[in-house]
């Protein structure tokens, strides 16, 4: 009895270290799981991180990027205005040994050159510019065609760097001419240039006076007769200045209408009005008269009938012809 309890017992025992191992070996293997688990999560934030790391490198470069090309771009380009027949030199200050270069217009060669050689002209530039070899200025004498883009390269320790200009070139102002009309008390001066030459302009006259274009509206009175108006005409190269006194400007008496030419028009009308008419009661008598009495017409014609009766009536006597021996007819001969 004693060695049956014993046994059930060490039966139990036996389950109780069963379900012990078998719950470490759940334990463990959820303990591995939730290992693994963790591991996979810090594998995805490592891989969610670099990513997100990698477009935002991506983001700063477009950024750089943008910002190279439109705003260190702009700083080795820019437009230069130049007065047509001046020199001017393109300058691309560049700091270092220059290897080689060129400069081109409109993408056409004007000169490139190496170190120790003389330099390669191209077109007819030659004869009206001078080149730096030492540091790549290129000054040239302007003509009115060297309008548009001049540019640079020039390598430097194996890199190449660039220079932009845009040139517009402009024909220098001359002295505004300055006319003006008065109507009454009202005067209008105009200032004017070639219109081939751009120009702006600006006036200025007594009491701070100014204005803004080529025209101007001024009162002239009595006691102001001493006045002066100032036309500047001005472009990006150059300025020039006329004045105007406004005792110069001619008076001009206000359109009215001539009554004489008026009247005379009037007059002139109702005369080739009143000739038409005369003409036309004319023109129906006339027509009306050509026809004549019915009776007057019957008399025209009997005269005219008895004009056309022979002159002579024709008779013969009871003798024989002298010339033959006809015989004699007793009737005498009818009217033909």
């Amino acid at each position: 009895m004693f060695s049956q309890y014993t046994e059930i017992g060490i039966i139990r025992d036996e389950a109780k270290d069963e379900k012990q191992e078998t719950i470490k070996v759940i334990s463990t293997k959820a303990i591995q799981k939730i290992a693994r688990g963790k591991r996979l999560k810090a594998e995805v934030d490592a891989f969610t991180g670099t990513k997100a790391n990698e477009m935002a490198n991506l983001d700063r470069t477009l950024v750089l990027c943008f910002f190279i090309i439109f705003c260190v771009g702009c700083v080795y380009c820019e437009t230069k205005y130049i007065e047509t027949g001046t020199n001017y030199t393109f300058m691309p200050k560049i700091r270092g040994v220059i290897e080689l270069g060129d400069w081109r217009y409109k993408g056409n060669l004007v000169v490139e050159w190496e170190p120790k050689t003389d330099p390669t002209w191209y077109g007819n530039y030659k004869e009206r510019a001078h080149l730096n070899t030492d540091n790549g200025d290129l000054t040239l004498q302007v003509k009115k065609e060297d309008n548009g883009v001049f540019k640079s390269q020039i390598q430097v320790g194996g890199t190449l760097k660039y220079s932009e200009v845009t040139v517009e070139v402009l024909d220098p102002v001359p002295v505004p001419k300055v006319t003006c009309t008065q109507v009454d008390k009202n005067v209008t001066l105009l200032c004017s240039v070639d219109p081939s030459v751009q120009a702006e302009f600006t006036w200025s006259g007594p009491n701070k006076f100014s204005h803004v274009g080529k025209s101007v509206d001024v009162t002239r009175n009595d006691d102001k007769e001493d006045s002066i108006y100032f036309c500047t005409a001005k472009n990006q190269v150059s300025q020039k200045e006329a004045e105007f006194k406004i005792k110069d400007c001619p008076f001009e008496e206000p359109h009215k209408p001539n009554v004489g030419v008026i009247v005379g028009t009037i007059f002139g009308l109702l005369g080739v009005l009143a000739g038409a008419l005369v003409a036309f009661f004319l023109y129906k008598h006339k027509k009306g008269s050509r026809g004549t009495p019915i009776g007057n017409n019957a008399e025209l014609k009997d005269a005219a009938e008895t004009e056309k009766k022979p002159c002579m009536e024709n008779t013969t006597s009871d003798n024989e012809s002298p010339d033959n021996g006809s015989v004699p007819q007793d009737n005498a001969t009818e009217p033909v």
